[in-house]
């Protein structure tokens, strides 16, 4: 195949028990000019080699071996090799719509998109079960460059509500190659957390129209209660952090005259974050004082970025937590400590009695 219409690329790493569902359902696509590029991470069991049997089955198939690097290393890896006119990607314990590719390639086809959006379905264990459907928050339909600058760019990463924008995931997306490439290959590596939202939303600031296929729940997203995302991080990570809003806002600060709306998303989004990450070592040890604790918030801080997201965010609506995490940033007093103690309690107590109600 010298060229084709389409480029799935799956970075692979020691997904034995879900890979082959999900190659399957990429296999059955209804839609037939699309390439496989299976990329095996330096998987520790048997994914590599299942790999290769898959590949020696079908011609559509390349695989890809190469070291450990993380998932960005891996897509790098898989785009570098790829020959669609779009590429679409799919997380190796993941599962597409048999009509998922035909649909979005249809959509970008006749819209002369640069990047085909659908929603994804969540599922716990088996695609028969009972199924969410994950809506975008973006305008639904067509938009082109002057419609995106209007409707979508200021509430593209982060609302005013404090809530997410559009899905940071690059799943459930077509891109036109060469923006996609263009964006991605800019992208530390080392960028472990955030990595997807670090290639999508500058791929949204590039792309000339866009266009969102609302209900059409394409992508099957498998809900793993031990993934990264859906587990409490134990360890800090708010190097982490600085690293992914520093790379948004240089990569936003190139367009000029949207930057300051984008901004203010930015900060909004850090504090969303840091107050993810401090939320699991938030124990009755902040009231006395936990030096690892106020370490972190001394780090964040002293960021240049951290301080605007400081003196931003607490005069703007957040949440009732994160304010009073700020109050820990400003002064950590003993009964600012005491307070944001109490209040997790409170949140707490208070969800597990809802849940009770349900």
């Amino acid at each position: 195949m010298d060229s084709c219409k389409i480029s799935v690329i799956v970075p692979v790493y020691n997904a034995i028990r879900y890979l082959g569902e999900c190659v399957e359902s990429i296999l059955n696509q209804t839609f037939p000019d699309f390439e496989l590029i299976l990329v095996d991470d330096g998987s520790k069991d048997a994914s590599g080699e299942l790999c290769d049997q898959y590949a020696s089955s079908h011609e559509r198939i390349k695989v890809i071996h190469k070291l450990n690097g993380g998932s960005n290393s891996a897509r790098n890896a898989g785009l570098k090799e790829a020959r669609g006119t779009y590429i679409c990607y799919v997380d190796c314990d993941d599962l597409l719509e048999k009509e998922a590719l035909f649909k979005l390639y249809q959509y970008a086809e006749e819209n002369n998109l640069d990047i085909a959006v659908a929603d994804l379905t969540c599922f716990s264990k088996s695609v028969d079960e009972a199924k969410e459907n994950r809506c975008q928050r973006m305008p639904e339909g067509i938009l082109d460059k002057a419609e995106m600058e209007r409707d979508f760019y200021p509430a593209m990463l982060f609302r005013k509500e404090f809530c997410f924008g559009a899905m940071p995931t690059l799943c459930s997306k077509l891109f036109r190659r060469e923006l996609l490439s263009k964006n991605q290959f800019q992208v530390d590596e080392k960028i472990w957390m955030g990595e997807d939202g670090a290639i999508t939303y500058p791929c949204y600031l590039d792309a000339e129209r866009i266009g969102y296929l609302k209900g059409e729940g394409l992508y099957l997203y498998r809900m793993l209660p031990d993934s990264l995302t859906h587990k409490k991080v134990k360890a800090y990570f708010g190097d982490r952090i600085l690293i992914l809003c520093h790379y948004l806002d240089k990569r936003f600060a190139e367009k000029t005259t949207l930057y300051p709306v984008l901004k203010e998303q930015i900060l909004l989004y850090m504090l969303y974050l840091v107050d993810s990450m401090f939320l699991p070592h938030a124990n009755l040890s902040v009231v006395y004082g936990n030096r690892n604790f106020f370490a972190e918030i001394n780090r964040i801080k002293e960021d240049a970025l951290g301080k605007e997201m400081v003196d931003y965010c607490q005069n703007v609506p957040t949440s009732s937590r994160a304010k009073r995490l700020l109050k820990l940033f400003i002064k950590p007093s003993f009964l600012n400590r005491l307070e944001y103690y109490l209040f997790l309690k409170y949140e707490k107590v208070s969800g597990f009695l809802a849940g009770l109600k349900q």
